[in-house]
């Protein structure tokens, strides 16, 4: 029998998850304003081969201009580096809004595998919830008949996740863990669809959110960069102001 694994507990630090960094980098203004202040150098150079204008560079400008180079970069660290189902569903209500149908979401669960490192908790959260259900307890006779074929190498590793499969209008996604097979399954005929659905979202979403570690530390780590270079420049020319009255 698979051994029962206790839910994580909800870090402190989920504030610096994928969901939040999403909300950082997708601030089109400040992205557009950090996009202008990079290309000031361009400008400048440009104004003294045409016109011969040499224009001084104030301090609180420069580091305004290192912090928007910063930004740039944490943004491209973000488009890069973030699972793209986080950056396409900030939560339930937008991909509920894609009308997709309820075959999408497990599709999404195993085009997402590779990035996944937790599959044993993610699985064993997932027969807790209802939304998976190991094979031999399939009570349904057409799906239990259609159950996928495992691949020969299916049990050479403790666990894995294998090609869905359609079974009329459903899909049947083929689980291992602990050498057990498991199925996810989402019925277009179940009563419960809905909830099984939203918690799929839910178990996915909230692994995918902590995937790609380092990462997410460089994007936190050039954000808080380019905040501070921000506020030192404000502060900066704040300080000047003072001390000109």
């Amino acid at each position: 029998m698979p051994t029962i694994r206790v839910p994580q507990m909800v870090s402190r630090f989920y504030t610096l998850d994928w969901q939040f960094a999403t909300r950082v980098g997708h601030l089109s203004l400040l992205r557009s304003a950090a996009l202008v202040i990079s290309a000031m150098p361009i400008v400048i150079e440009l104004s003294r081969g045409a016109f011969g204008v040499s224009w001084p560079i104030p301090l609180s400008l420069r580091l305004t201009w290192i912090s928007s180079v910063v930004y740039l970069g944490c943004w491209l660290v973000l488009y890069l580096r973030c699972p793209k189902f986080i950056k396409q569903y900030r939560d339930y209500g937008e991909f509920v809004q894609k009308q997709h149908s309820h075959r999408w979401i497990l599709w999404e669960f195993y085009n997402n595998r590779q990035l996944i490192t937790s599959l044993p908790r993610l699985i064993s959260e997932a027969l807790q919830k209802g939304v998976a259900v190991r094979a031999e307890k399939i009570d349904e006779p057409t799906v239990y008949a259609c159950c996928p074929v495992y691949p020969k190498d299916a049990f050479i590793t403790a666990h894995g996740i294998y090609p869905p499969v359609n079974v009329n209008r459903d899909l049947i996604v083929p689980v291992v863990l602990d050498r057990e097979r498991i199925v996810l399954a989402l019925q277009e005929t179940d009563p419960n669809l809905a909830q099984k659905e939203k918690e799929l979202f839910w178990i996915l979403l909230t692994q995918l959110t902590k995937e790609r570690p380092k990462s997410r530390i460089l994007f936190w780590i050039l954000a808080h960069i380019a905040g501070l270079g921000f506020i030192t420049s404000v502060l900066w020319n704040a300080g000047r102001a003072v001390c000109r009255m």
